[in-house]
């Protein structure tokens, strides 16, 4: 991206020497994992006193969270480079597109000058190159599935372990409660609290830490497709001895916003009219107590199952999405790259066949187009030679 900038949460939590120092890691480990610029801009912000400044009108706590720096950083974006941002993303784009089109142009103008004999020899060579090419594409995919599979059991895992986890912690605050001698209406208050507090927080980080996986999982499956896709056209370029370069490509990822918690279970309530305590008050303390408890854990279990069940139901429509989408990626992306160069090959076959004769017309034709294009590229390149200063 043309601009890019990162926010130190949480600061709030640290001291001064501490967040300076958590900066300053971060800023290490982006330069060093992700050769970004050692003057990347970091913000660091406390998002709860700014929300909370922001609620209750205190332009000082606003100010003292981070999170003004952090929206004049984005007024002045907005203001002064959006504009230029887009319109480089646009000539990004064009020349990308613009550069398979000269490879076409240019294999079919390398095409038609060649001896009849020689140029359906190099077509049977690359056509041996695609073979080789959509078993390399068929591999790819069995490798995806396998990977889809392991993620999912990595899901799974974790999924499991939050049951766990939250089962126990449910189950000892609604114990903390009776104690301190609570009835059990308040225990369920206070596990449907804990519920609010604290699940969306740790389900959360989860999530993003399993988003986080996919996401270079899939991003070294995306470099490994970009190597297969653009070795169709870099074997079409050196077969027929004409210059072509493989342009990067971005790899996105979309997360996906999780914001819906249970906080109570209603499966349990009674279906008679009677309340429970009514029909318990003539039982033994101790049958009175346990049965309550049971009332609990099940409350418990059932919170526990609902909340984690969302969070892996997601996760594995995330899956679902993901690979499937990448797979018809990789399909459609190595299928336009042998349209792109096959077809302007076999075009230019057919036509030395059809008219060998009047092969000097498509020629000229060709390196006219080429001419054209070649010269909308340079003009392109001029304008991203263009520099504009980064914003503090």
């Amino acid at each position: 991206m043309p601009r890019l900038f990162f926010l130190l949460n949480k600061v709030d939590y640290l001291t001064d020497d501490e967040a300076a120092a958590a900066t300053a890691f971060l800023r290490r480990v982006l330069a060093e994992q992700a050769g970004l610029p050692a003057d990347i801009p970091i913000y660091p912000v406390s998002a709860r006193r700014g929300l909370f400044a922001s609620e209750s009108g205190d332009p000082e706590g606003w100010r003292e969270s981070g999170c003004a720096d952090v929206a004049d950083r984005l007024l002045r974006f907005l203001a002064e480079e959006k504009q230029q941002v887009l319109e480089a993303s646009v000539r990004r784009r064009a020349t990308g597109l613009a550069d398979e089109v000269l490879l076409a142009l240019r294999l079919s103008l390398r095409a038609l000058a060649m001896p009849i004999e020689e140029l359906e020899e190099k077509s049977a060579r690359f056509d041996a190159a695609l073979a080789e090419a959509d078993q390399q594409r068929r591999y790819a995919k069995d490798m995806l599935v396998g990977e889809q599979k392991r993620m999912a059991e990595l899901v799974e895992a974790h999924a499991g372990t939050l049951r766990e986890r939250n089962r126990a912690v449910l189950t000892g605050v609604a114990e903390a409660a009776l104690e301190g001698g609570g009835s059990e209406s308040d225990a369920i208050e206070a596990m449907a609290t804990t519920v609010a507090v604290e699940f969306p927080q740790e389900l959360e980080a989860t999530a993003a830490m399993l988003d986080r996986e996919l996401e270079e999982r899939l991003h070294v499956h995306h470099e490994n497709a970009t190597r297969l896709i653009g070795s169709v056209r870099a074997s079409a370029a050196e077969l027929f001895e004409v210059p072509y370069h493989v342009p990067g490509t971005e790899h996105r990822f979309e997360h996906r916003s999780r914001a819906w918690w249970v906080r109570r279970d209603f499966s349990m309530s009674p279906l008679i009219p009677i309340p429970t305590e009514v029909m318990e008050r003539a039982m033994p303390r101790a049958l009175r107590e346990r049965r309550v408890r049971e009332r609990l854990g099940r409350q418990a279990e059932n919170l526990v199952r609902a909340n984690v069940e969302n969070l892996r139901w997601s996760m594995m429509q995330d899956l679902d999405a993901a690979f499937r989408s990448f797979a018809s990626e990789l399909d459609e992306g190595l299928a336009d790259a042998i349209r792109a160069t096959h077809g302007a090959i076999g075009a230019a076959v057919a036509e030395r066949r059809r008219h060998e004769e009047e092969s000097s017309g498509l020629t000229a034709e060709r390196e006219q187009e080429i001419a054209m294009l070649e010269a909308a590229v340079a003009r392109i390149g001029k304008r991203n030679d263009r520099r504009t200063a980064p914003l503090p």
